[in-house]
């Protein structure tokens, strides 16, 4: 899987892209995902959009 960092709204997400799945938003980088921001990705990201990861990664 491909891991591609990007900017939706100023904010620095990143997703994998799993050829089987599709893309995968799967980390907000410490922002709290709010109902606004969710509903924006899901509108670009027609696959499926993650809870942000709070708890930071490698």
């Amino acid at each position: 899987m491909k891991r591609k960092s990007i900017f939706i709204n100023g904010i620095n997400t990143w997703f994998l892209d799993n050829e089987k799945e599709g893309k995968s938003l799967i980390c907000l980088h410490g922002h709290f995902g709010t109902a606004s921001n969710f509903s924006f990705m899901n509108s670009i990201f027609i696959e499926r959009v993650l809870i942000p990861d709070l708890t930071g990664h490698d």
